[in-house]
């Protein structure tokens, strides 16, 4: 199979490779040795509400965020 770049520099794997879900994650890196470029499927993310869950502080106890305009930074 050939798998080109388009205009985006964006490549585009067909479907009929590998069967996916909208949503999945790859690690993407180039094999020196087999000059290739690898994807490898990462497992799925947990549910953010069960991270969030977990979370030894409660939401209430952490301090109020700062309601002042970022300072300017010169160079």
């Amino acid at each position: 199979m050939i798998v080109t770049v388009d205009e985006n520099h964006r490549l585009k794997v067909p479907a009929a490779v590998c069967e996916t879900d909208a949503g999945e994650q790859f690690d993407v890196f180039f094999d020196h040795e087999q000059a290739a470029i690898v994807f490898r499927r990462l497992a799925p993310t947990d549910d953010w509400f069960d991270v969030l869950s977990s979370c030894p502080l409660d939401m209430d106890d952490m301090p109020p965020r700062s309601r002042e305009l970022p300072k300017q930074i010169t160079l």
